[in-house]
């Protein structure tokens, strides 16, 4: 006997009914968090700090990355000495809870109103990505992260892409302890996070692209399209919702950190008010919630590229 295919998302094929949808509860959560996972680009770029088990955190920022002695010669049966690594300012992250719900009226069962509803989930996946994505850009705004200036709007014949990226990695990899030029913090930029749209600009960049010349003609960004794998050796991360206005270079995982007292989640399709038929308001809900934190705890492992438009 043939058996009918479980329903598990709202993209399974042409065919798939509103009612089919809501024939497995499952199936709207798992979409929007399918479509949030892996879309988030400061979880690229800060490190996952767990569940803390609360709703504050205590952290430091600036801590010193070294001990505050050297290394002692030791002679036979001597104590190895043990430093301090020192403190960092005292500061707290609190944690910041955020919902949008997928609402399927009974018009839209009705008359399968397919389009509706995928409307409804891919708003509040991307939903959900706006907000994280302003929560780290706060956090990072919070702890004065440095700035270099573009030496001009990069879609602009006269901007220097190449230097501009240069200048923000040279002020990452040059951060000083105290302004002391014999101890530098040992940063190494290695990431470079964008609005996609910016990834254009590079194309017609002369400064960027006079350097395939030759045997590397082939490779011009003019001709393939596409970016190579690294930039200045830096990698290069994108989403269409990051600012347009500003590039962030830092040192990937080492800037801050975030965590998740309550990870994203998703309630199965429920009738709202209660009742049949979706209760007073004929209306079926799925919520998709989250609580999370978002430290910066080394603010100079990164610099803004302000500017760029």
């Amino acid at each position: 006997m043939a058996t009918e295919k479980a329903i598990v998302s709202i993209d399974d094929g042409q065919n798939i009914t509103v009612d089919q949808v809501m024939g497995n509860p499952r199936a709207i959560p798992m979409r929007v968090l399918d479509l949030v996972r892996d879309n988030i680009i400061g979880e690229a770029l800060f490190r996952n700090a767990g569940n803390p088990g609360s709703l504050l955190v205590q952290f430091q920022r600036s801590t010193p990355l070294f001990l505050d002695g050297d290394p002692e010669a030791v002679a036979e049966f001597g104590e190895i000495p043990v430093f301090d690594l020192g403190e960092g300012l005292p500061e707290v992250a609190r944690g910041v809870k955020v919902g949008a719900g997928v609402r399927i009226s009974r018009e839209m069962k009705d008359f399968n109103q397919i389009d509706k509803v995928r409307k409804q989930v891919t708003g509040t996946a991307n939903t959900v990505i706006r907000a994280n994505d302003a929560g780290f850009r706060s956090a990072l705004e919070a702890a004065s992260v440095p700035e270099v200036a573009a030496t001009a709007a990069w879609e602009d014949a006269i901007s220097k892409i190449r230097t501009d990226i240069k200048e923000a990695a040279k002020t990452i990899a040059g951060a000083l302890h105290d302004g002391d030029p014999t101890k530098p913090k040992g940063y190494v930029p290695d990431t470079i996070a964008l609005n996609s749209s910016l990834l254009y600009d590079f194309m017609d960049n002369e400064e960027f692209n006079k350097i395939y010349v030759g045997n590397v003609a082939d490779q011009s960004i003019t001709y393939t399209g596409k970016l190579p794998n690294k930039v200045l050796n830096l990698n290069v991360l994108h989403s269409p919702l990051w600012p347009m206005d500003r590039a962030l270079v830092c040192q990937r995982g080492v800037t801050g950190f975030y965590a998740d007292p309550r990870p994203l989640e998703g309630t199965g399709l429920y009738p709202e008010g209660g009742g049949p038929n979706g209760g007073p308001t004929e209306t079926w809900r799925s919520d998709t919630t989250q609580i999370r934190m978002i430290g910066v705890d080394e603010p100079e492992s990164a610099c803004w590229i302000t500017g760029l438009q």
